[in-house]
């Protein structure tokens, strides 16, 4: 973990939502209090029960946000794409909810919470951009306990396939930075099963799998698993 330069934030050719939104007085206020980092693959960003004081801005990297279990069976809810926010969700708590974990090399953007509160309150745009990213999550959410919770195997794994091979994560190499037990805590269950399935699947002309990258190869069947679990 490193820090940067506050300079690079004025510079920033990632125009994150703050700047985008925020007039001058304000921005300059918000840099000053901003703070930015920058954390290794598998270093920990967020941890689950710290105290909670910033909203965390992806500019680059990937990072995966979990929910740790005391019998280490953790739950992987949302892989991060950069120009996405962690945290929102808990913006009126004292703790955070989850951990954040970086898949590769992360740069990261803290922003302290007082100003996301007031740039709300003064710039409706900037308010809309935040409802619409929590509703957002939130669905992520509700989808992700319903497949856990409502879906067998086989539905859970086609669900975590189609996560993986949407538009968001096209462009970020994905499957070089997530491992088989990744996959695993995101649908749900062992390793070893995941794997298996993985197998069965692919056997079967669902997928197609090249080093660890997986390519759908019957989207028709693998939407089907997924809406009859």
């Amino acid at each position: 973990m490193s820090s940067f330069d506050k300079e690079i934030c004025k510079q920033c050719d990632e125009l994150c939502e703050f700047m985008k939104y925020s007039d001058v007085e304000s921005s300059s206020d918000f840099v000053k209090s901003l703070i930015q980092v920058r954390y290794k693959k598998k270093e920990t960003i967020v941890k689950q029960g710290s105290h909670s004081s910033h909203v965390v801005y992806l500019k680059s990297g990937l990072l995966k946000v979990i929910t740790e279990r005391r019998n280490d069976k953790n739950v992987i809810l949302k892989i991060v794409t950069p120009g996405n926010f962690i945290g929102l969700t808990h913006m009126l708590a004292d703790t955070y909810k989850f951990t954040a974990i970086a898949l590769k090399e992360c740069e990261i953007c803290l922003w302290p919470k007082e100003h996301i509160f007031n740039l709300m309150q003064t710039n409706k745009n900037f308010a809309q951009h935040i409802y619409q990213a929590n509703a957002d999550y939130s669905t992520l959410l509700v989808n992700k306990i319903s497949s856990l919770g409502t879906k067998q195997m086989h539905g859970r794994l086609a669900d975590v396939i189609l996560y993986l091979c949407e538009s968001e994560f096209k462009e970020t190499n994905v499957f070089d930075v997530i491992t088989r037990k990744d996959i695993a805590e995101m649908s749900g269950m062992s390793s070893e099963s995941a794997i298996r399935l993985l197998t069965e699947f692919e056997s079967d002309g669902l997928i197609k799998t090249i080093g660890k990258k997986i390519e759908i190869n019957n989207l028709e069947l693998i939407n089907r698993l997924s809406e009859v679990g």
